[in-house]
């Protein structure tokens, strides 16, 4: 019984942080695609 306790805890609590920081780096991945595809579109303008 005591084992359940430790352990439903500890599932419970891994996906929160788990999602947060694959949406935190997939939130960051994009913004660096889109910043990669505005420097892009500025360097075609300027040549």
């Amino acid at each position: 019984m005591s084992d359940d306790e430790l352990i439903e805890p500890e599932e419970y609590e891994k996906p929160e942080p788990a999602i947060a920081d694959d949406f935190g780096s997939f939130v960051e991945l994009r913004r660096d695609e889109e910043e990669h595809a505005k420097l892009a579109d500025e360097s075609e303008d300027s040549e």
